[in-house]
């Protein structure tokens, strides 16, 4: 995937969770924006789970997927 796609989902306002999807399938889920940084060159992303404080480092260019969350819908 091209360093700029993720670059944009990172920066996106509001910030939306997603899930990367890297080879092989593995998910891998990115809850705030605090959870995630993107190397300066973009082609390592960071990513840290809440639950343990470990970190997943993944290599851009094998990530197959970004998956956004769905938004609430608003009830009127």
């Amino acid at each position: 995937m091209a360093p700029d796609q993720v670059r944009k989902i990172l920066n996106a306002v509001p910030f939306r969770p997603f899930t990367v999807e890297i080879a092989g399938g593995r998910e891998v889920p990115v809850k705030h924006i605090d959870y995630a940084q993107l190397s300066p060159a973009g082609r390592t992303l960071v990513v840290f789970s809440d639950e343990d404080d470990a970190a997943d480092i993944i290599d851009v260019f094998l990530i197959n997927r970004l998956g956004l969350a769905k938004t609430p819908t608003r009830r009127k």
